[in-house]
């Protein structure tokens, strides 16, 4: 006897009347109780239990944690611009985070203040040897 796979569509023989699946895993997924959701931050599809599927928003933590971010993050030229004119701590009153964070941001871009005096390692080791044989 002929059936149709109510998971795949596939035609396939069966000598037993009451077969729905054409083989164990389709029978087994179709058992499944997920649902497909689109995360909230980054818009990708995510599958869930379907019991989960009113409390879970996040394809995953990252997106969970970039969800709880307070605000915007300026962008590199943004940021070179407002810290070669104020400090860190007005910064981050602006965007309103901390000045620790404001200095993240500007490592992670690759900026400098023009405050912070940058030294040379070597100079620097030189400067405490020297000072370490008076």
């Amino acid at each position: 006897m002929m059936l149709i796979c109510e998971f795949c569509h596939f035609t396939f023989k069966s000598d037993r009347e009451g077969r729905k699946y054409c083989c164990r895993p389709h029978a087994d997924r179709a058992r499944r109780r997920r649902v497909t959701l689109r995360c909230q931050v980054c818009g990708k599809a995510f599958e869930v239990k379907r019991s989960e599927a009113k409390h879970q928003r996040f394809c995953g933590r990252s997106c969970q944690g970039r969800s709880k971010r307070k605000g915007k993050r300026p962008t590199k030229e943004q940021l070179q611009h407002l810290i070669e004119r104020q400090t860190t701590e007005q910064v981050g009153g602006m965007f309103d985070v901390s000045a620790a964070l404001i200095r993240k941001w500007a490592k992670e871009y690759g900026l400098h203040s023009p405050r912070a005096k940058v030294v040379d390692i070597e100079d620097a080791r030189k400067e405490a040897r020297h000072r370490c044989k008076r």
